[in-house]
């Protein structure tokens, strides 16, 4: 049989750095904003929009993150195709969809909310749920999906 014939190896690995006790547990918004000040690249808030996602568990204990997209000064498109793969890879059971609004507004756009929409009907299709939509508006300053009531129930 000629090497020809055969397909490509797919491993899915994820080897956790931390024990399940060192895992920072995500309880309300300010957690989640206050862990993304700590790894967000705070050298491009104020003019590169970046879409970051947090993978957390059952427990809301913060599996990994992820900067999935860089864009330009007002936008930034990620790709659900990697969130989802990231996310399956850990075994999260919960998402939270981060990004910046360099202009420092913290409104969210009809973009940002057909966004939320999109990836919470996904995520259900991985028994997944979207536990918030953060936007970060410099470094004192958000808004949340959650919060704020804005998640579609879909």
């Amino acid at each position: 049989m000629t090497s020809s014939l055969i397909a490509n190896e797919v491993k899915l690995v994820f080897k956790p750095n931390k024990s399940l006790q060192e895992q920072v547990t995500i309880k309300t918004s300010q957690d989640s904003f206050k862990y993304l000040l700590e790894v967000w690249d705070k050298d491009s808030l104020y003019y590169q929009e970046q879409f970051v996602v947090l993978y957390l568990d059952r427990m809301h204990r913060v599996i990994a993150h992820s900067c999935i997209a860089k864009g330009g000064l007002n936008y930034c498109h990620p790709d659900p195709k990697i969130v989802f793969a990231i996310a399956l890879k850990c075994m999260a059971s919960g998402l939270i969809l981060v990004h910046n609004h360099p202009s420092c507004n913290k409104t969210p756009s009809e973009s940002d909310k057909l966004l939320t929409k999109n990836f919470v009907q996904l995520a259900k299709l991985f028994d997944m749920s979207i536990l918030d939509h953060i936007i970060i508006c410099g470094e004192r300053d958000y808004l949340s999906f959650a919060d704020d009531h804005l998640l579609p129930n879909v």
